[in-house]
C-alpha cells in the first residue's frame, strides 16, 4: 500500500470539471491508497461551490478542507482559475473536518462550540484553521485552545478587491464569513515555521485614538495625515485605490513586552473614507508604535528559514505536503516577482509537494505553552507530516 502525498491541478474556466481534474490527478498518484484528507484551494475566479461538487464526486466521502483564493500558488508556480487538491495517505492517519458557518457574525458562539468540538476529540495531533480575514474576532476562538497540547495553524483567508468574498471549505460545506477546521491524529502530525521581512524604519508614532479594529489618529493627526507626511501623496490619495490597499506595505510594529525588543506587526487592512486605519486586530489607545518597511531579500530568506523551522518542529516526522500562507503585503512588496518567493520555497522543500495562497493573516500555536496567537505581516509553512512508529 503506498502511502504519501500527492498534488493534482485543474485549470479551466469550467469550475466542476477542473476540481474534478485536480482531484483525480491527485489521487491516481495515491495508486490504490485511501486518502485521509483532502487540502483544497480553489481560484476566486471559478464558482466555488461548483468547484465543491466536482471535487465530492471524485473525492466522496474524504474528509475536504481549504479555502477559495484571489492568488493560489503551487510548486509549479502562481495560478488562475485552477483549483488545486492536494491528498495526503498513512496507515494511522486521522482527519475530522468541521465547519462553522456564524464565524464572522457571532466568533463568541463559535469559540464555545470550537471548544466543545475540542473536548470530545481524543487523539489530536493538530488543528488547521481557514477564517476570515477581514470580520470576526479570533480571540474567542483561540480561547477555545485553554486545553490541549497541540499546535495549531491556519489562514485568515484574503479574497482580493473588486471580486466576490472567499469562502471557507469544510466537508461538504463552503461558505463566506465561516471558519473551517480540520483536527488531525494518529500518524498526522503538523510542523509550522514563520518569520517576516518587515525592519523598523527608525519613526515612532503614539496610537492616540483608537476603537476596536479601527487606528483613528497617529500623534494627534488622523491616521492616514500621519503617513501622508512621511510617505507622500495627500491624505485624499491614500484614501482611495491603489493606495489605500497599498498602506499594507508599511505596518506598525509594537513592543511585545516592555523589556523586549521583539516587535508584534499589526497591518491596516486599508484607509477608510474617513482617514482612519481598518486592522483585523483590536489596537490599544496610548501604545507605542514603529514603522516598518519590506525588504525582499529578508523576506527571501525568512521563507527559507520558516521551512527550515517547519521540519525541525515536526520532530521527526516524515515532511509530506507544504501549506504556505503568505501576507498580502508580500504580493504588494513583490510586486511581479512572485516567482522569487515561490522559487526560494521550492529550493528549500524539495519534492515535498506545495501549495498556498495570499492572506490577510495567520493563526499559530507552534507551542502548547500559549494560546494561539493572531499573525499579520508573516509567511507561514505549515508542514504535513507522518509521525514514525517507535
Amino acid at each position: 500500500m503506498l502511502k504519501g502525498t500527492f498534488l493534482g491541478i485543474g485549470k479551466g474556466l469550467d469550475a466542476r470539471e477542473c476540481a474534478r481534474t485536480a482531484a483525480q490527478r491527485a489521487l491516481d498518484g495515491l495508486g490504490t491508497s485511501r486518502p485521509v484528507l483532502a487540502v483544497v484551494v480553489i481560484s476566486q475566479d471559478l464558482d466555488v461551490q461548483q468547484a465543491l461538487s466536482g471535487l465530492i464526486e471524485v473525492l466522496g466521502n474524504t474528509p475536504i478542507w481549504g479555502c477559495s483564493a484571489a492568488s493560489p500558488f503551487s510548486s509549479e508556480g502562481k495560478h488562475s482559475h485552477t483549483v488545486l487538491v492536494g491528498v495526503v495517505s498513512g496507515i494511522g492517519m486521522k482527519a475530522q473536518t468541521h465547519f462553522y458557518p456564524e464565524y464572522s457574525r457571532d466568533s463568541k458562539a463559535v469559540g464555545r462550540q470550537l471548544s466543545q468540538t475540542l473536548q470530545e476529540m481524543v487523539d489530536t495531533s493538530g488543528v488547521l484553521l481557514c477564517t476570515d480575514g477581514i470580520n470576526g474576532n479570533f480571540y474567542h476562538v483561540a480561547s477555545a485552545f485553554s486545553i490541549g497540547d497541540y499546535p495549531v495553524g491556519g489562514a485568515q483567508v484574503f479574497g482580493g478587491y473588486h471580486i466576490e468574498l472567499p469562502r471557507m471549505i469544510s466537508g461538504a460545506q463552503a461558505g463566506a464569513g465561516a471558519m473551517a477546521a480540520v483536527v488531525l491524529g494518529g500518524a498526522l502530525h503538523i510542523g509550522i515555521g514563520f518569520g517576516h521581512g518587515w525592519k523598523p524604519t527608525g519613526l515612532q508614532f503614539e496610537v492616540t485614538r483608537a476603537r476596536d479594529v479601527w487606528i483613528q489618529s497617529l500623534n494627534g493627526l488622523p491616521a492616514v495625515e500621519a503617513y501622508a507626511q512621511i510617505l507622500g501623496y495627500t491624505p485624499g490619495q491614500w484614501a482611495q485605490l491603489p493606495l489605500s490597499s497599498m498602506v499594507r506595505l508599511y505596518p506598525l510594529g509594537f513592543r511585545s513586552s516592555p523589556a523586549s525588543d521583539e516587535l508584534v506587526l499589526r497591518s491596516p487592512l486599508h484607509v477608510e473614507v474617513d482617514g482612519s486605519f481598518r486592522t483585523n486586530v483590536p489596537i490599544p489607545e496610548g501604545e507605542s508604535a514603529y514603522l516598518l518597511a519590506g525588504d525582499i531579500p529578508a523576506c527571501l530568506a525568512e521563507a527559507g528559514k520558516s521551512v527550515r523551522h517547519a521540519v525541525e518542529s515536526l520532530n521527526g516526522a516524515r515532511p509530506m505536503m507544504a501549506l504556505v500562507f503568505v501576507d498580502y503585503a508580500w504580493k504588494l512588496l513583490f510586486s511581479g516577482r512572485d516567482d522569487e518567493l515561490i522559487t526560494a520555497l521550492h529550493s528549500e522543500l524539495g519534492d515535498i509537494p506545495m501549495l498556498g495562497c495570499y492572506t490577510f493573516g495567520q493563526v499559530s500555536r507552534p507551542h502548547s505553552v500559549m494560546l494561539p496567537q493572531q499573525l499579520n505581516q508573516y509567511i507561514m509553512v505549515v508542514l504535513l507530516g507522518e509521525k514514525r512508529s517507535s
